[in-house]
């Protein structure tokens, strides 16, 4: 069999594995409960499509990735009684990467299985406490590869750090996360090791109800990134996001909202330099509902 024959053989059973399961999809019936959907306008051009369920699950979300020519990455969820038991995503629809779920009799998350046309490529296994607590997961890909996880919480059942052991071959490498909260629970430091090297530091700003203001990165004792939160008056989401680097705002991001809380209109505006010059780019992003009768 020639190259040529070889490569149409193997599109035709990547088409063969999409087609059995879009089918399962129908015959299931998962796809066809899309109670209301979402649609993101960039410039007045469509730049994303979402779907939701009657529990107000995420069921797809289709992105576009390029306009000409115009190509998407697609994704699909499937549930079981509101838990999530398969998802995929893909861009060339003969070409799917395809994941399945499995949960303990307590419900809780056991195996996450990932396969690309019918091969399984990917596991990852999960292990709690008696609290219901997840405490370490394990995670296969391909036949070199692993990693491991782990998870130490606080008395009050906060995460304070989690350590990742990563086997790639004969080389092992250790990240681990360290996290420290204020009283109220709410998470003030975040810094990433690698060994005993410090290769992140992000801390948090809180007023006095517990909304998030302020978010700044750390490196090397110098602060290099800033997001500043300022909400409006219901103070249920933040309308605008201003980051800064050096002192000097390169991205501001306007929300609008409607009366039910939904993000209408978003205007983002990125600060380029342009011959020593800082110009500003303006993107205008508008957000649209549907509900199915």
């Amino acid at each position: 069999m020639g190259t040529k024959e070889k490569r149409q053989k193997q599109k035709m059973m990547k088409t063969i594995t999409f087609l059995i399961l879009l089918s399962a999809l129908t015959i299931s019936g998962y796809a066809q409960d899309t109670v209301f959907s979402v649609r993101v306008f960039e410039q007045k051009k469509l730049v994303e499509k979402r779907s939701y369920g009657i529990h107000g699950n995420l069921l797809t979300k289709e992105t576009r990735l390029n306009e000409e020519p115009e190509l998407w990455f697609r994704e699909f969820m499937i549930y079981d009684k509101g838990k999530l038991i398969r998802s995929g995503h893909y861009i060339d629809e003969v070409d799917v990467t395809d994941y399945s779920y499995t949960y303990n009799d307590k419900g809780l998350l056991e195996k996450k299985r990932e396969s690309k046309q019918g091969l399984v490529t990917g596991e990852t296994f999960y292990k709690y406490n008696n609290a219901g607590k997840l405490i370490e997961e394990e995670a296969y890909f391909g036949k070199r590869k692993k990693i491991i996880s782990s998870y130490d919480y606080t008395p009050e059942g906060l995460v304070k750090e989690r350590t990742e052991i990563i086997t790639d071959s004969n080389r092992t490498m250790t990240l681990s996360e360290l996290y420290s909260y204020n009283p109220d629970g709410k998470m003030l430091r975040m810094v990433g090791m690698n060994g005993s090297d410090t290769i992140s530091d992000i801390r948090y700003k809180y007023d006095q109800f517990g909304f998030r203001l302020g978010q700044d990165v750390i490196s090397h004792g110098d602060t290099t990134l800033s997001i500043v939160w300022v909400y409006g008056r219901n103070g249920s989401h933040p309308t605008i996001e201003k980051h800064l680097a050096d002192g000097f705002v390169v991205r501001k991001t306007k929300n609008f909202f409607n009366k039910a809380g939904r993000k209408k209109k978003e205007v983002i505006t990125e600060y380029r330099v342009y011959s020593g010059k800082m110009k500003p780019e303006k993107t205008v992003r508008k957000y649209s509902y549907y509900w199915n009768d």
